[in-house]
């Protein structure tokens, strides 16, 4: 996974490059969140993912919920490719986060 950081008025734009594997999903938890709070607003550019794993789906639920529990944090997931978007509707998580088209 590669990852390219965008600040735009006060949005964390993080465009994600590459799968998502086990040994990169502690850093993106950990970008989702610092990210969360330091700006309230982070989108997620998945243009470029082909592959989600287990932890990094945990990590997202993690950042919703800080999103959540924030009042007025916002975690958007834009550019979902096909493969990602499967695994989000057979694990319910198209759901639970929120997911644009661009």
């Amino acid at each position: 996974m590669n990852y390219r950081e965008e600040l735009r008025d006060r949005q964390l734009r993080l465009i994600v490059q590459g799968d998502l594997k086990t040994s990169d999903a502690k850093l993106f938890e950990q970008k989702l969140l610092m990210g969360l709070e330091k700006n309230h607003h982070v989108l997620v550019d998945m243009e470029a993912v082909g592959f989600i794993c287990s932890s990094a789906l945990r990590g997202l639920l993690a950042a919703q919920q800080k999103a959540d529990e924030m009042g007025d944090g916002e975690l958007v997931l834009t550019h979902v490719g096909e493969e990602v978007m499967n695994v989000f509707r057979s694990t319910g998580f198209q759901h639970i986060l929120t997911i644009r088209e661009s």
